[in-house]
């Protein structure tokens, strides 16, 4: 199958697990499913794929989105400058941060959840998931990536120790099946009651393998 991938470590793993990853630009992607370019693609998030009309060509959503790359919302200061701030400018700053953060992601999950749930009641559109072996085989691959990447590049080598070790004690993550709570899309893992927020997941023409 050929599909779009947002990402380089994504494009990386999916690579090893056999995915046939197609480059296409965001603006080229509704025609590229449309036409059969490509047979599924990740964009973003329920909203902004919406802006897209997606749904219109893809019908499927595929669960989980282990491709999603991270965003940063934050600010990023120089820590020499930030030490010569005085504290209540540094006080300031921070609040201000947590303020922008908070609405930010307020905004973007209402924004979410009234795509998704659209998108599921109005466009039709189906949410499917993997098995929990598939999902361990590309768990395990995108070990393996992160660690090859780990070994050669310094810098990833220092954030991927880092999140390693805020991750430790979580709990190893299963597939999520998709439910629908207040008419809008969430996934859900099946070993826990709480619920997370509707994501990147992959839009697919059809079903076949």
């Amino acid at each position: 199958m050929k599909i779009r991938l947002g990402g380089v470590m994504a494009g990386k793993a999916a690579q090893k697990l056999g995915i046939n990853i197609t480059t296409v630009a965001a603006s080229e992607l509704y025609e590229s499913l449309q036409r059969g370019v490509i047979d599924g693609g990740e964009f973003s998030t329920p909203c902004s794929d919406d802006s897209l009309k997606l749904q219109e060509v893809a019908k499927y959503w595929c669960s989980p989105a282990w491709y999603q790359s991270g965003g940063v919302n934050g600010v990023m200061i120089n820590k020499d400058a930030w030490n010569k701030l005085p504290e209540e400018y540094q006080n300031a700053i921070q609040m201000a941060a947590e303020i922008c953060t908070s609405e930010q992601l307020s905004r973007y999950l209402w924004m979410d959840f009234d795509s998704t749930k659209k998108m599921l009641e109005e466009d039709g559109c189906v949410v499917t998931k993997m098995n929990q072996d598939d999902w361990n085989t590309i768990r395990e691959t995108c070990r393996q990536v992160y660690e090859e990447e780990a070994a050669k590049n310094e810098n990833f080598n220092m954030v991927y120790k880092a999140l390693c070790r805020i991750t430790v004690n979580m709990p190893i993550p299963t597939a999520q099946c998709s439910v629908t709570t207040a008419g809008a899309s969430t996934t859900m893992n099946p070993k826990s009651d709480r619920q997370s927020v509707p994501c990147s997941l992959l839009r697919a023409r059809s079903l076949r393998r």
